[in-house]
């Protein structure tokens, strides 16, 4: 176990929790606003009380195990530093994945970029270009003229 300065340093590095965008988290580290529709809101809500209740119930349940066999229980110090050592894993775990899934959105609009530009590049090919369809009706009108002519 860390000893006794290293729990105090880490009781106040106390960062807000739960949220899903630090850009998102108000002065008291409440999820001040989300950015897509109602049920994102609702899945990042369900997704942070999911997260606190695990924390929550790891944590106890640690203390649980760790005051079995005759062993003294921990202290509230002790399970707040488990507690806030679960919360920046999840919290880098969860960082991680955002990272990954923006990174995956970069690719897929690369990738579409390109796809858009071979369809253009493939429907200036194929299509009839107006101003050749212009010229061989007006060859055609003088052919019909110098036909009727001569």
């Amino acid at each position: 176990l860390p000893t006794t300065t290293q729990q105090t340093n880490q009781s106040q590095a106390v960062t807000p929790f739960y949220t899903p965008e630090p850009s998102l988290r108000g002065a008291n580290g409440i999820q001040t606003q989300l950015s897509y529709g109602s049920s994102a809101a609702a899945a990042a809500a369900s997704g942070s009380a999911a997260m606190a209740a695990a924390c929550s119930s790891l944590s106890q349940n640690i203390a649980d195990v760790v005051g079995q066999d005759g062993a003294a229980p921990l202290t509230s110090l002790q399970i707040h530093f488990i507690q806030n050592m679960i919360h920046e894993t999840l919290e880098e775990f969860r960082t991680a994945c955002h990272q990954d899934i923006l990174n995956l959105q970069v690719e897929m609009i690369r990738q579409f970029y390109i796809q858009l530009t071979e369809i253009h590049g493939l429907i200036e090919k194929y299509s009839v270009n107006e101003s050749l369809v212009e010229e061989i009706e007006r060859l055609r009108e003088e052919n019909r003229q110098l036909k009727a002519n001569y």
